[in-house]
């Protein structure tokens, strides 16, 4: 589901940012909450985003806005949802794989479970 070449930037990625911040000290609870809150800007950095495609903010941010800096912003926010995953040390693909199979189940997709 997650190619391998994602999977192994997140690795890499991960083992960089303990690396720089905790000097490959840093505890599982300490770098876990690093995460989330990195997750947090992240996700509020896209929440800006959208409320410039939706000409919702002040015209000096609507001028820096468009669909790359919304591709870009979506796309720190899904690497950085990977990175909790991974600093958590959660096998989070089989989980993925059964909660997509529980919505189609629930869906009105019609598509198989």
């Amino acid at each position: 589901m997650i190619s391998d070449e994602l999977k192994g930037f997140i690795k890499r990625e991960n083992a960089r940012l303990n690396d720089k911040f905790f000097d490959g000290r840093g505890d599982g609870n300490e770098r876990l909450l690093a995460a989330m809150v990195k997750l947090s800007e992240e996700v509020g950095e896209l929440s800006d985003e959208a409320l410039a495609r939706c000409r919702l903010q002040r015209a000096g941010k609507m001028a820096k806005r468009n669909d790359e800096t919304f591709a870009e912003e979506l796309s720190d926010v899904l690497i950085t949802v990977l990175l909790v995953a991974e600093v958590a040390g959660l096998d989070y693909e089989p989980v993925l794989r059964a909660k997509i199979a529980k919505i189609n189940s629930r869906s009105d997709y019609g598509l198989p479970a």
